[in-house]
């Protein structure tokens, strides 16, 4: 049986994905999104037959700000139904998703899709994140202010942030916006 970890690096592989192995169980690659660039770690249990996606942006969240985006995340993540974001005491943010294999195969597939959710969820919150770090706006305004019907009109035009070479495949295809 695959393990994980394995499938976890054939997947990033098809996608002509560079990482790196940071130890026996994670891997480690940069990424760029519509809105962001980030980290994503992916960390096998091979005991539990789980993986773990985390992506991390490269905001820290001032302390005068972090109840303001605590808030925002919650009100976020009470309708997420895969995932959520995370805000840690050092004012870090991340994204999490993760997957049970149990007796299931670990194949590529299913890390794809955690994977591919991980990155669009947090990529599609970023600006949200940033109106309240940056911008100073109120939680609930953020998320009026980038809701998707919104940003799919002319209303707002969301920077792009720089694409890490490299990408192919559906992720190339997902960063660029392309399905």
């Amino acid at each position: 049986m695959k393990s994980a970890l394995r499938a976890a690096e054939d997947f990033l592989n098809s996608q002509d994905c560079r990482f790196e192995r940071v130890d026996d169980s994670t891997l480690l690659t940069h990424l760029g999104g519509r809105n962001v660039n980030f980290a994503a770690v992916l960390h096998a249990d091979e005991e539990q037959r789980s993986l773990l996606v985390l992506a991390m942006c490269p905001v820290i969240v001032p302390k005068d700000r972090r109840l303001e985006v605590l808030e925002l995340v919650a009100k976020l993540n009470w309708k997420m139904t895969l995932g959520s974001l995370q805000l840690g005491d050092a004012g870090e943010i991340r994204y999490r998703t993760s997957i049970m294999f149990g007796e299931a195969e670990a194949v590529e597939e299913l890390v794809e899709h955690v994977f591919f959710s991980n990155l669009a969820m947090f990529d599609h919150h970023f600006p949200a994140i940033t109106d309240v770090v940056f911008g100073g706006m109120k939680a609930q305004d953020a998320i009026d202010r980038n809701r998707p019907e919104r940003l799919l009109s002319n209303e707002a035009q969301a920077p792009k942030a720089s694409r890490n070479a490299g990408f192919g495949g559906r992720l190339g295809k997902l960063i660029e916006g392309r399905n």
